[in-house]
């Protein structure tokens, strides 16, 4: 039997985590800047984007 040396990703994250978790989860925060990139400051307030952030994380 063969050694694995990456096993891939389940749910789009790596099923083995190296030391660097920032650079592995640093897409997740890509994407939700990309979403709220574009919305208006004035939408939502500091507490509103917060629920928001953590509603899509």
């Amino acid at each position: 039997m063969d050694a694995v040396t990456n096993p891939g990703k389940y749910l789009s994250l790596p099923t083995i985590w190296g030391r660097t978790k920032t650079e592995a989860l640093a897409y997740i925060k890509e994407r939700i800047m990309k979403k709220i990139g574009g919305w208006k400051h004035n939408m939502l307030s500091q507490a509103g984007r917060e629920v928001l952030i953590r509603a899509m994380a």
